[in-house]
């Protein structure tokens, strides 16, 4: 009898010690999980920091060729044209040259928002007090804007659009963006990163232009810049990342689908041979949470 009592309380034991540890083991699922809810700033500076740990020890391989070239603007391009900004008209020639040697897509992360002040009929007016005659013929000429346009006409050109917090009476912006969005799933485009104003190109250029893309960036809480918008909300507007939308001009894709529910998208896609996934909180990240499948 004594024995079976030993037993019994042996097993009550057990038990009690199994409730223990579950409870234990809920508690600390419960806490992370608040944190991970929560996201405390000391936790997202751990976690950037291991993404910069792991961008340094497997960074992804350069390939020997690559589809895209960057034309920079450096010294030696300051040194030959002259300084900033340049006349839209060398931008006219660039596109030109550009498009001759075959570019599928010839992106600007540059906001052409107001008008060319080198521009011959914007020129005039400062040699009108020196020389009227000459500031007449200067009126006469075309401006640099319409040489820009003209080239944007012929080649496939996208164009930059910034996503800002307050009004600006004296930038363009609104203008309709040509990409197309077809939205799978319930409150993805409500999940997307608003912007109440934009500031794009001026209209003679942005209404030329192929393709309108996202050229704003949201630095993390370290001051660097780590993600790009996929897409984002700009007043009442969708517009694609500027990358996003150069892939969308360079595939000739007009729709742009965009899969996922209110938590965030959950895979975008514009071609049969290009699907984006795998994206973190809207935003791609530049090495390791983004990925292209064909």
């Amino acid at each position: 009898a004594r024995a079976k009592g030993t037993g019994s309380q042996v097993d009550r034991s057990a038990g009690a010690v199994d409730w223990l540890t579950r409870l234990i083991g809920l508690g600390l699922v419960l806490v992370l999980a608040a944190i991970q809810m929560w996201d405390p700033p000391l936790i997202e500076a751990a976690r950037l920091r291991l993404f910069d740990q792991l961008q340094r020890s497997a960074p992804r391989p350069i390939p020997d060729q690559s589809p895209v070239a960057i034309v920079d603007i450096d010294d030696a391009s300051l040194a030959e044209i002259g300084q900033w900004p340049w006349p839209r008209s060398v931008f006219a020639d660039l596109i030109d040259r550009l498009g001759e040697a075959g570019a599928v897509a010839i992106v600007f992360d540059i906001l052409f928002a107001e008008a060319d002040r080198l521009s011959p009929p914007a020129y005039a007016q400062f040699l009108e007090p020196i020389d009227a005659r000459v500031a007449a013929l200067l009126r006469t000429l075309p401006s640099n804007e319409e040489a820009m346009a003209a080239a944007i006409r012929r080649y496939p050109v996208v164009l930059g659009e910034a996503g800002i917090g307050a009004a600006q009476a004296k930038l363009d912006g609104g203008f309709a963006p040509p990409a197309r969005f077809a939205w799978l799933g319930q409150g993805v485009e409500e999940a997307l990163p608003a912007f109440p104003y934009g500031v794009t190109a001026l209209p003679a250029l942005a209404g030329n232009a192929r393709g309108l893309g996202l050229v704003t960036v949201v630095p993390e809480l370290d001051g660097v810049v780590r993600r790009a918008p996929t897409a984002a909300r700009v007043g009442s507007r969708v517009l694609p990342g500027l990358a996003i939308e150069a892939l969308r001009v360079a595939t000739d894709t007009p729709t742009i689908i965009v899969a996922g529910d209110a938590a965030g998208i959950g895979s975008l896609n514009l071609a049969p041979r290009f699907a984006i996934n795998r994206y973190v909180q809207l935003r791609a990240s530049i090495t390791f949470n983004y990925e292209f499948t064909s």
